[in-house]
């Protein structure tokens, strides 16, 4: 089992390589607000913008549990890189930060928009043929009904808040 402190810094350095500040991106947050830490993506991406990260060339999607109802917006907008954010079950440690193969997403996927999240993907690659992809996923620990994210999944989410404002602003 990897620590999340392991996978902060793999995560550091493979966002500090495939990000380019210049580049057309679109971070896009999934998540269930009524599920504890299944909201962590949308979480990020509301706590990225309260904190003024606005660019020409960045678009934040709060998705929600429902990612392919932005297949227009992200398709008219023209990405160059699309990183999905979403809660994961990966069997590691709370909070840790891992990337997740599409081919994999079936497997660490904890929600029922798993489906939605691969279909919007391949439309998009089949539009985009270039477009690159990453999917972070943050591993839960609690997703019963509930409206609050759990000890370590907040603080995970708040490193990876202030890792993609530091390489996006």
């Amino acid at each position: 089992m990897e620590t999340v402190k392991k996978s902060q810094q793999k995560l550091e350095r493979f966002l500090g390589k495939v990000l380019d500040k210049n580049s057309r991106i679109a971070l896009v947050g999934i998540g269930n607000r009524d599920r504890h830490d299944d909201f962590i993506g949308v979480y990020i991406i509301q706590r990225l913008q309260a904190k003024g990260l606005q660019k020409e060339n960045l678009l934040l999607v709060e998705a929600r549990d429902a990612p392919t109802q932005f297949i227009t917006e992200i398709y008219d907008w023209r990405p160059e890189c699309v990183i999905m954010i979403d809660a994961i079950d990966a069997k590691q440690a709370p909070g840790a930060v891992l990337t997740i193969p599409k081919d994999a997403l079936h497997k660490h996927s904890v929600d029922s928009h798993s489906n939605a999240k691969i279909l919007l993907l391949d439309f998009l690659l089949g539009l985009f043929p270039n477009l690159r992809v990453h999917v972070l996923g943050i591993q839960i620990k609690d997703i019963s009904f509930a409206e609050q994210l759990s000890g370590e999944v907040q603080a995970s989410a708040e490193w990876l808040i202030e890792l993609l404002y530091k390489l996006l602003e």
